[in-house]
């Protein structure tokens, strides 16, 4: 849904409220998520928060894609 509010609708406040909401489910304990999923879910609320203008939370989110998957930067640069 936030990818849709994104790419769609181009509304970044509200992708941001449903980024952050899947990426809350998806750390519970009870949950598995792969862990370039659960990175993707942080490039995709680090992008609404540089455009909203939250650079702080852009960049903490940068840290939480590198923390969730190490290989991110690799995988990306692999799929280039």
């Amino acid at each position: 849904m936030a990818h849709l509010l994104l790419a769609v609708l181009n509304n970044h406040k509200e992708a941001v409220q449903f980024a952050t909401a899947a990426i809350d489910e998806s750390t519970k304990d009870t949950l598995q998520v792969e862990p370039s999923i659960l990175a993707d879910m942080y490039v995709l609320r680090m992008k609404c928060y540089k455009e909203l203008g939250l650079n702080e939370h852009a960049r903490q989110d940068y840290q939480r894609v590198l923390n969730a998957d190490p290989n991110f930067i690799r995988r990306e640069m692999a799929a280039k």
